[in-house]
């Protein structure tokens, strides 16, 4: 599958970068995880969810940072340069855990704002951010949040997934990491030395492999039984969006409320 480029998720698999102009973009070490969790956010809204016009001077980079900094200044007459700093600190963290190099905030030549490496080559700019955003996201399995028509369906949608939680019950992280480590034999170690593309691949594998066991036992008694097989690909169901499949019932969306 073809996530950018000639980027495929055999080289995300293979723990190989992305790479943009100077940017080498890695899906994110499980022991980073945890770090990149806190600060993904900056990454997951794009010009349609900050209803940007196309007309917009501003690029996408610049109203990320002002949009955070508004999202943090409650009073807006304080000093603005402390929230400056708190988010741009915090998107030069999410940077470097995915470009795995230390990684900074700048300015260029022309003003315009940019995330540097220590050699101050420009990694992230105003005109690739975009881009960058979205391949981040592909290689840690994240997708942006549904842009909503109406209050309504928000709340009809948030409804339906907390049905949907309850219905197939609570699933931690942790037990993604002990189904894989229980089911292949690795390590805690190996799987904390390696990426989350990688892990959550080798957990709906092992989730297939049991359910392919299950078809096989099933088929012992109902030949008819198509159930799963063992190659059965898990690359739509990796890259599956997780509102896919709300909508079965959108009429009537009042009554709900």
């Amino acid at each position: 599958m073809i996530i950018y480029g000639d980027y495929e998720l055999t080289d995300a698999l293979f723990d190989r970068p992305c790479i943009v102009q100077n940017a080498k973009i890695y899906p994110t070490k499980i022991s980073d995880y945890k770090v990149f969790s806190k600060y993904s956010h900056y990454i997951l809204l794009s010009k349609e969810h900050l209803k940007i016009p196309s007309n917009y001077k501003d690029s996408l980079l610049k109203t990320i940072i002002v949009y955070f900094i508004s999202v943090l200044n409650v009073n807006k007459e304080e000093n603005l340069v402390p929230y400056f700093e708190k988010v741009t600190s915090e998107m030069s963290i999410l940077f470097s855990i995915v470009c795995r190099e230390n990684i900074s905030f700048d300015l260029d030549k022309d003003g315009k704002f940019v995330f540097v490496n220590d050699k101050k080559e420009t990694i992230i700019d105003e005109k690739n951010f975009d881009v960058i955003r979205q391949i981040i996201l592909k290689v840690n399995v994240l997708f942006e949040p549904r842009i909503y028509d109406n209050e309504i369906e928000a709340k009809w949608e948030q409804k339906a997934m907390k049905a949907r939680e309850l219905k197939n019950g609570k699933f931690d992280f942790a037990d993604m990491v002990t189904i894989v480590s229980c089911s292949t034999g690795k390590s805690y170690e190996e799987i904390f030395n390696g990426n989350i593309i990688q892990l959550r691949s080798d957990f709906l594998r092992c989730v297939n492999n049991e359910m392919a066991h299950m078809t096989y036992v099933f088929k012992t008694v109902d030949g008819k039984f198509k159930g799963q097989n063992f190659s059965d690909s898990i690359v739509d169901n990796l890259f599956k969006n997780p509102y896919e499949g709300l909508w079965v019932n959108k009429n009537n969306l009042t009554s709900l409320m």
